[in-house]
C-alpha cells in the first residue's frame, strides 16, 4: 500500500504529483498493480490530481482499473480526481 499522507494532509503541488506518479509507475511495473491510501489526506489540487492520477490514468491505458485502486479517500478528495481524471480525458489527442 502506498499512503499519499507521508507527503502531506494537503497536497497542492504539480512537481510533487509527478514525483509520485512516477514511482507508482515503478510499482506497478514490479508487482503489477499498487494501491494508492488517502487517509489523512484532507485535500488535493485539481493541478495535483491531473499530474498524479488523471496522467497516471492515460499513461497506463484501459488496465488502469486493475492496476491501480484507491482507497481511504473523502468525498470531496474523490470529487477533485474524479473531475481531473474527466477532464484530462476530454482533452485532444
Amino acid at each position: 500500500m502506498f499512503s499519499l499522507a507521508q507527503n502531506g494532509s494537503v497536497l497542492t503541488e504539480r512537481d510533487l504529483g509527478a514525483k509520485i506518479r512516477s514511482e507508482l509507475l515503478s510499482i506497478i511495473s514490479a508487482e503489477h498493480k499498487v494501491t494508492v491510501d488517502l487517509s489523512n489526506v484532507q485535500m488535493v489540487t485539481s493541478s495535483f490530481a491531473d499530474e498524479l492520477f488523471a496522467k497516471l490514468i492515460e499513461e497506463i491505458g484501459p488496465e488502469a482499473k486493475s492496476k491501480v485502486a484507491i482507497v481511504n479517500v473523502s468525498t470531496t478528495v474523490r470529487t477533485i480526481i474524479n473531475e481531473a481524471i474527466f477532464t484530462r480525458s476530454k482533452l485532444p489527442q
